[in-house]
């Protein structure tokens, strides 16, 4: 096999990191020695499935995908019963870097990661194949490594919203094409309009109505 490749070196990583975790192990850095044993068997997936899409890389269409997250329905029990309760399966921590606290040698893993990705061979062969992404994403966030370009899960863009156009509510009369035009005004032949006198308009004062009668009553009226 050929040292070059990068299905050798990056199982070169991998084996440094799980001699390092073996050895941590036995001193008891982890809680449990079953933990040590799920993240050395981990690790060792990792490497293994690492070569085998490194060798025969495929790109999973999304029908593919589709295809296969499609199960088969299953079939209900004949008689009910009473479901015994399950133990908790024992998982690995999944914050960012949880690995560097019991493992120091985990920063040299990160570090000889960093160079291994920003191989363009590399990155062009992980870019290819998201089933890459979902295999290295868990180890980056385990040894404390921020994910490369050829990791990150580009989000497509989205479209641009069609501008808003004016609804006018129903019923109401459709706007105007052309503005109103202004209304006719005398032209500077036509005859000037009358004016009224203003006497005519004047308000007639309350007292001078009753004036010509007080005279002809005074009169009239016996000496």
């Amino acid at each position: 096999m050929n040292a070059a490749t990068p299905s050798a070196r990056f199982a070169g990583i991998i084996e440094y990191l799980c001699q390092a975790v073996a050895t941590w192990g036995v001193k008891g850095a982890f809680a449990s020695p079953l933990l040590t044993i799920l993240l050395w068997t981990r690790l060792r997936h990792i490497a293994v499935r690492f070569k085998a899409l490194a060798n025969a890389p495929r790109r999973v269409t999304p029908l593919q995908r589709r295809a296969a997250q499609k199960r088969e329905p299953q079939p209900a029990p004949a008689s009910p019963e009473i479901p015994s309760p399950k133990p908790v399966p024992l998982s690995l921590p999944r914050r960012f870097g949880w690995l560097l606290a019991p493992v120091p040698e985990a920063r040299v893993a990160a570090s000889q990661l960093r160079f291994f990705f920003s191989d363009p061979a590399v990155a062009v062969m992980i870019e290819a194949d998201p089933r890459f992404g979902r295999l290295l994403r868990p180890l980056c966030r385990a040894v404390g490594l921020r994910l490369p370009p050829c990791l990150r899960i580009v989000k497509p863009a989205r479209p641009a919203a069609p501008p808003l156009r004016f609804q006018r509510p129903l019923g109401s009369p459709e706007p105007c094409a052309t503005p109103p035009e202004p209304p006719e005004t005398a032209g500077a032949g036509s005859a000037p309009a009358r004016r009224v006198p203003p006497s005519i308009h004047a308000p007639v004062q309350p007292g001078r109505a009753a004036q010509p009668l007080l005279y002809r009553t005074l009169a009239r009226a016996p000496p």
